[in-house]
């Protein structure tokens, strides 16, 4: 079994002007429709 060289873990992109907005809402629990539904931003990863 081979090691990874590159782990990533808890990674988002966000396409929008407020990306802080919907990192805040996707922490408290917010799932990507829901940002997209309140927010209009939509989250890529």
């Amino acid at each position: 079994m081979h090691t990874p060289k590159v782990v990533v873990e808890n990674l988002c992109k966000v396409f929008g002007s407020n990306p802080r907005q919907a990192l805040d809402m996707l922490a408290a629990g917010a799932t990507k429709d829901d940002v997209l539904k309140r927010t209009g931003q939509v989250v890529g990863v």
